[in-house]
């Protein structure tokens, strides 16, 4: 069994720019809204060996989510994700616009951890080790 997410987003042409920025992220896949090729109805981004699908538009042209209000708006959903170098991403996400939650630092255990929400609302953590399953 997998799981795929699936972030709705309010600008999903920008969403898979900021994850190549951010995560080295290659995209494969956008169908863009018949009539409206500037909105995306269904994306797929790949990082690292994880598939993570998008869209700012439904079917029917609807706009998925209005657009995240920075310091207003709870984030929208939240990822984790285990880099070598969570340092180099959460600069980079800073970079491009994102708002910071916590610097990267060490953690006990030598575990280097920060996070940060994107323009976009959703609330990324990044890690230097996969999570621990329980």
């Amino acid at each position: 069994m997998e799981v795929t997410p699936y972030l709705m987003v309010h600008s999903a042409k920008q969403f898979a720019d900021y994850a190549a920025a951010v995560f080295g992220a290659e995209t494969e896949n956008v169908i863009p809204l018949e009539g409206d090729p500037e909105r995306v109805v269904h994306g797929v981004v790949r990082i690292g060996t994880s598939t993570l699908y998008f869209a700012d538009a439904r079917m029917d042209g609807a706009q998925c989510l209005p657009p995240y209000r920075k310091g207003e708006d709870p984030s929208r959903t939240q990822m984790y994700v285990a880099l070598p170098d969570p340092a180099k991403a959460y600069d980079a996400a800073i970079a491009k616009g994102a708002t910071s939650i916590m610097e990267v630092t060490e953690q006990e255990g030598g575990t280097r951890m920060g996070g940060w929400v994107d323009p976009f609302g959703t609330l990324w953590w990044v890690s230097s080790e996969p999570p621990r399953r329980t």
